[in-house]
């Protein structure tokens, strides 16, 4: 015996040193000159040892030959998720991953160094969370065994068309999935603290996620109708990323407030831009309704048909409601266009977003490299404006043209400032 526990103080030795290759023919002549003084943590030097030699297949059957007989062994069991990991996790088109993911849930530590569940955790969450619907109650089930302000902040980042990428650390990627998880299974109270203590646990943040937390932590005080709350925050994300669908979120916190002025400002800014209709249907909806309650009926109903438009254009679902109400308005008699009533409101959604009564001339002084923007000089000033916003023939789109324009508040995503921006850019005859 005494013979036997040198063999194995060596065998440790040669693990400490990562010297797997001789611990392994060690520990193999236990299991050759000494079967019936095998104990559980031989069983481990050899599955750790084989691991470690990327024997995983080997690995995996021993621990799963003596899994039953020391179930309570931590180390073996953690062994065995490991070899569960590297070859059925990280496999490519396993249609059992969910299932082999919940035995390394059983099997391995939660929150100890080296561990199998967070790159199971992470693997297993990339892939479930890019379904339509955010399956909340999954991701609740990995989340909230991590400890996590043990997890990695280490990022990852690489060269792309000359460009540096940096992809965000598993710690900010489980933070995101944990503070969603809480707000779409209604968590909303214990959504807002979590994702309030956030700001202290990552140095800094990837794809605009910083933003994200603050929009979930309106969100949740809209859902808790705490709407001065939710307002607040939104306008302090709006000093930092000034996006429409912020703009129609708050819309929605006014109009749920009875303060229809302030909401129909708001769901302006919301609907009057380039991005697709269909993407804002929801707004024009929002906006159709704010100016019911306005009394501006006849501007009401024609975002109602617009709606529905939009809707029949895509070939999606129409309300029975909507549909009655339009009939009974006669707004579907003379089968109008998209493209007309679209062109319509969208001339009465800048007429409230644009002063035209105040009429500036300038010259363009400089096309940027892409040929999408530019600036004017007037009055010792310089204003940004998009070539969508050019109203001339392009063939006047070019420097030195004197031009008139009408100006708009815009956002500078650069310096993350408001600025005024140059919109009807027409030819000064």
């Amino acid at each position: 015996m005494e013979e036997l526990n040198k063999i194995r103080k060596d065998i440790d030795e040669l693990i400490k040193g990562k010297n797997f290759e001789e611990s392994l023919e060690l520990i193999s002549q236990i299991w050759q000159n000494h079967p019936n003084d095998i104990t559980e943590w031989d069983v481990w030097r050899y599955a750790i040892s084989l691991k470690n030699l990327k024997r995983y297949d080997e690995a995996l059957q021993l621990c799963k030959k003596y899994a039953n007989i020391y179930p309570k062994n931590e180390s073996i069991n953690n062994v065995y998720a490991w070899c569960i990991f590297y070859l059925k996790i990280r496999k490519k088109d396993n249609p059992h991953i969910i299932d082999d993911a919940h035995l390394i849930q059983k099997l391995a530590s939660k929150n100890k160094p080296y561990t199998a569940y967070i790159p199971t955790a992470y693997a297993i969450l990339k892939q479930i969370t890019n379904d339509p619907v955010f399956p909340a109650e999954e991701v609740l089930e990995w989340t909230n065994e991590l400890d996590f302000d043990n997890l990695s902040e280490q990022t990852y980042s690489f060269k792309q068309k000359g460009k540096k990428i940096e992809i965000a650390s598993q710690k900010e990627y489980f933070l995101m999935w944990h503070i969603k998880a809480l707000f779409f299974s209604e968590q909303y109270a214990d959504c807002i603290q979590f994702a309030n203590s956030v700001f202290d646990k990552i140095s800094k943040f990837h794809y605009d996620n910083d933003i994200w937390v603050q929009r979930l932590i309106a969100m949740s005080y809209h859902q808790l109708k705490n709407y001065e709350e939710a307002i607040e925050v939104y306008k302090n994300i709006l000093s930092k990323k000034n996006e429409w669908f912020l703009h129609k979120e708050i819309a929605e916190l006014y109009f749920e407030m009875n303060q229809f002025d302030l909401a129909f400002k708001d769901a302006i800014i919301a609907v009057e831009n380039n991005i697709p209709l269909e993407k804002k249907v929801s707004a024009i909806l929002l906006l159709a309704r704010i100016l019911y309650k306005q009394e501006l009926q006849d501007l009401s109903l024609k975002h109602y048909l617009l709606v529905y438009l939009i809707r029949q254009h895509n070939n999606w679902k129409i309300d029975k409601k909507l549909l009655s109400l339009l009939n009974d308005n006669h707004l579907l008699d003379n089968n109008p266009e998209l493209n007309y009533v679209h062109k319509t409101l969208s001339e009465y959604w800048q007429s409230q977003t644009v002063n035209t009564h105040e009429v500036l001339t300038g010259v363009i002084h400089n096309i940027l490299g892409h040929g999408n923007a530019g600036f004017i000089k007037a009055d010792d000033k310089s204003y940004y404006f998009k070539v969508s916003d050019f109203k001339s023939d392009a063939k006047y789109f070019n420097v030195k043209q004197k031009v008139s324009f009408n100006l708009k508040e815009g956002f500078d995503k650069k310096k993350q400032i408001k600025t005024m921006n140059a919109v009807n850019v027409k030819i000064q005859n």
